[in-house]
């Protein structure tokens, strides 16, 4: 299939285009489980992407006529080409075969980077999402790269659409539980009010809490934490004052005895123990043994909060032995359909749904 075609695909979707005009949770959720699992479309997509917002910017809708209508009319003030789609053509065959040069050409005349020349968007240009927990028990999400976060009541993240070339960075409000995709090239910074903690790949829970100690455990990988005590919570120190430690898998750190300079020392949590106000995940290494998959699939269910369905009857003989350690959820379910010849596939409301034809 032809560039073009597969940008054709995307904008004739509905729901894609819902999701850059309405992004909901779950919409968001779908469309980064499908560019994870068809990443040949990442150009595509993205640029499929940005002709559906530069028209939203414009104050445009984005419904099928309108789309045919206005990418040409972006052609026209671009290259001052004057082509009217008409009824005797599908619009699709007809902004297919010019999409890439309107496209490139509109984002030329309106001063904008081109979304897939490799070069790092601006700031100002990058489109931040948010997932705010506003309930009683935790909620959890997939970012861009494919990392979990499970994402704590009362808290928040911000994070952009897409990440760079050479960062991932993320805010966060409250407390949440991270498990990063592994990536040597792009560090993963977690910025909250007086922390910034920098990982490549790892798992580890933050707090940050107004009128409360700022915590990091960390449960996998390395850590650096650099600490801005607020004037606050030290007279003696001023808030330009960053302070960094480093956290080892099994040890965390809390900031409520920074007195005049000197950096708490790391204490270690028990491996595998689950304390008082922790979350399963922080207790459960995903090692299996002949474990019936369904049992897998359950535990997955309750660590994620995420809804699993599949036939509990075909999966009756089918048992696991890995170990799915600190991969991400995506990763944990390709991991464990993999070996077993399942597939998985997240709808829209993020219900996973495993298919296959079982074990014998």
């Amino acid at each position: 299939m032809s560039s073009n075609e597969d940008i054709e695909l995307l904008l004739s979707d509905p729901d894609f285009r819902q999701w850059i005009s309405h992004p909901t949770d779950a919409l968001d959720t779908y469309w980064h489980a499908w560019l994870l699992s068809h990443p040949d479309q990442e150009d595509n997509f993205y640029l499929a992407k940005e002709i559906i917002q530069s028209l939203l910017e414009d104050g445009l809708s984005v419904s099928e006529e309108s789309v045919a209508y206005n990418v040409e009319g972006i052609l026209d003030k671009t290259i001052r080409k004057k082509r009217r789609i008409t009824s005797d053509f599908s619009w699709f065959s007809v902004a297919a075969s010019i999409l890439l040069v309107a496209a490139l050409a509109y984002y030329n005349f309106r001063n904008q980077d081109n979304p897939i020349s490799g070069k790092r968007t601006a700031q100002s240009d990058v489109r931040w999402l948010q997932f705010a927990n506003s309930g009683k028990e935790p909620g959890h999400i997939t970012l861009p790269d494919g990392s979990t976060v499970i994402v704590l009541p009362n808290s928040k993240i911000v994070y952009p659409e897409k990440f760079s070339d050479s960062l991932r960075g993320i805010e966060l409000t409250g407390e949440a539980f991270f498990e990063v995709t592994k990536d040597p090239h792009r560090p993963f910074v977690v910025s909250s009010s007086r922390l910034k903690t920098s990982v490549l790949g790892t798992s580890f829970r933050i707090k940050d809490v107004k009128n409360e100690a700022p915590l990091v455990r960390v449960k996998t990988g390395t850590v650096s934490v650099n600490f801005t005590p607020h004037t606050d919570d030290s007279e003696k120190q001023p808030k330009s004052d960053v302070k960094k430690l480093i956290l080892q898998a099994h040890q965390e750190v809390k900031f409520s005895d920074f007195i005049s300079g000197t950096l708490p020392v790391p204490s270690a949590v028990d491996e595998g123990t689950a304390g008082a106000g922790n979350l399963p995940i922080e207790s459960n290494n995903f090692i299996y043994r002949r474990t019936p998959v369904a049992e897998v699939f359950e535990t997955l269910k309750n660590t994620y909060a995420v809804r699993i369905k599949y036939d509990a009857e075909k999966l009756q003989n089918c048992t696991l032995t890995a170990r799915l350690g600190d991969q991400p959820l995506v990763e944990k379910l390709r991991m464990v359909c993999l070996g077993l010849n399942l597939q998985f596939a997240i709808d829209k409301n993020g219900l996973v749904t495993i298919s296959g034809d079982g074990c014998h």
